[in-house]
């Protein structure tokens, strides 16, 4: 994963704040732990934020105990680099990412990182496979239990896929097969994190692949886009 860069900025003192992530994933996490503890701060893009309170912005950029109403989980600020800009004549040129906004209920199309040209489909049998260069299924991938709006989703969130063409709702079958057809279902949940590394292409069959479960976290890393 690369870094990620964002601005903050603080309008009543009309200042600026260059904030590196370590990730995308830690920045959508810290903006998870800021936006229920302020209504002053808004993301306007995934890379700009404004903040317009009257309290010390320093309240959510480093580890405060008294943050109410509990503080921030510190391993959050452990992947975040904060340089006050005092001159935002100098704003510095941050690099131009391409990436889609993971906001709960949009439609996706989810390929493999490492190959883009595979993209998940469901077959006649609802099994999740993928193959190169195939047209690839919508899938709405939501939040459960969560009608925010706007909510960008983190890796710890429970979430539900459905397929957009079919409204067949993904889950784990037989153990180690991810798909919406008939078989005994896993009663356990799929997170957002499991994209990074719980699905793994299966063997090769006809120019498909299958998309299996792993147990041990040694998946493929998937792409939302």
């Amino acid at each position: 994963m690369s870094l990620f860069y964002a601005v903050v900025k603080e309008t009543a003192a009309i200042r600026c704040y260059l904030v590196c992530f370590a990730s995308r994933s830690v920045a959508d996490e810290w903006w998870r732990a800021v936006s229920p503890r302020t209504v002053e701060m808004k993301r306007i893009t995934p890379q700009f934020y404004a903040y317009a309170g009257n309290d010390s912005l320093s309240s959510f950029m480093t580890p405060n105990p008294w943050l109410e109403p509990d503080p921030i989980r510190e391993s959050i600020f452990h992947g975040m680099i904060v340089k006050r800009l005092d001159d935002q004549s100098k704003l510095p040129t941050l690099p131009i990412l391409k990436f889609t906004d993971h906001i709960s209920g949009n439609l996706f199309s989810i390929r493999l990182k490492a190959d883009p040209t595979r993209s998940w489909f469901l077959d006649v049998d609802g099994v999740v496979k993928t193959k190169r260069d195939a047209h690839p299924n919508l899938f709405r991938v939501s939040v459960s239990n969560s009608n925010a709006r706007n909510l960008v989703m983190i890796d710890s969130d429970t979430i539900v896929i459905v397929c957009a063409e079919s409204s067949r709702t993904v889950r784990i079958v037989n153990g180690n097969r991810l798909g919406s057809g008939s078989g005994s279902q896993d009663r356990s949940t799929l997170t957002f994190g499991d994209f990074k590394k719980r699905f793994r292409l299966g063997a090769e069959g006809n120019g498909e692949r299958e998309v299996t479960v792993t147990k041990d976290g040694s998946g493929d890393e998937w792409e939302l886009v």
